[in-house]
Parts: C-alpha cells; sequence; structure tokens
C-alpha cells in the first residue's frame, strides 16, 4: 500500500508500504525506542558517532530532545514501524532541510539490530524518497 496507513493502535502514518510505515516518534514511544537503541548499540558502533561529552543517547533526557524537535523547519524524524504489530524497527531522520533553489537535506537512519536484513529499511527508505519528494518537495525545479 502506498500513501497513508492509519491504525487505532498507533499514531498516524506519513507513508505506508507492505511491510513498514513511517510516522512521527510521539513522547509514549520512549521505552521501546530506547530499548531498540540499547539492543542495537554493537550492532551499531561501526557508524554510530560518538555523542557529545556528558550526552547520553540511551537516556529519557535524550528521547525527550528528540521528540520535541521532531518536525520543524530544518529536520522531520520518523520512525519505522512494521505493519503487522507496529514495532519501531528503525528510524529516519532528515536533517539540515535547506529551502530556496537548493531544496535539499541529509537523510540520517538505521535499522534496529533485531529487524536488520528482513527489508524494512529498504522498504523504509524507498517510502522515505517518496515523501522527500511528494510531500517535502525537496528536489530542484
Amino acid at each position: 500500500m502506498e500513501g497513508a496507513f492509519e491504525s487505532s493502535a498507533a499514531p498516524a502514518a506519513l507513508r505506508g508500504g507492505e511491510l513498514v510505515y513511517l510516522r512521527l516518534p510521539v513522547a509514549a514511544d520512549c521505552d521501546e525506542y530506547l530499548g531498540l537503541r540499547r539492543a542495537s548499540a554493537e550492532f551499531h558502533a561501526p557508524w554510530e558517532p560518538l555523542p557529545p561529552q556528558g550526552v547520553d543517547i540511551h537516556s529519557s533526557e535524550s528521547f525527550e530532545r528528540y521528540v520535541r524537535d521532531v518536525d520543524t523547519d530544518q529536520r522531520l524524524r520518523t520512525f519505522i514501524c512494521r505493519r503487522d504489530d507496529h514495532r519501531i524497527v528503525g528510524v529516519m531522520n532528515w536533517n539540515e532541510i535547506v529551502r530556496g533553489p537548493l531544496q535539499s537535506a541529509y537523510l540520517g537512519y538505521w535499522i534496529g539490530a533485531p529487524f536488520a536484513r528482513l527489508g524494512y529499511m529498504h522498504e523504509g527508505l524507498r517510502l522515505a524518497l517518496r515523501h522527500s519528494f511528494e510531500s517535502l518537495a525537496l528536489q530542484n525545479a
């Protein structure tokens, strides 16, 4: 399914596919998100940048900041959620969104270790690119 996917069990989706959908994070996601981050720390180690000194990326305070800045002029943060049970399987972040003639952003993403190599990120990236061009209008005219 392309387009929006909604369920009473989860916040409304921005864009949905066969396996996963993209949606905005909400405060109630804290425990599930932090659990996935912790369970995936070793898996992500080769790519994860070192956080600033004194910042614990696995803390509820860090997650609160993440949710507070979820949708601004310069960024959009979404979760990749599995359709069958609404579990968070990964993250898709648009950072440093530039408007005007450039119409661009940096796309950052990760998949949780338990969900790697199952096709979720492949579909999530496809959905993110469609969202980038169709909804965020991140292309040169």
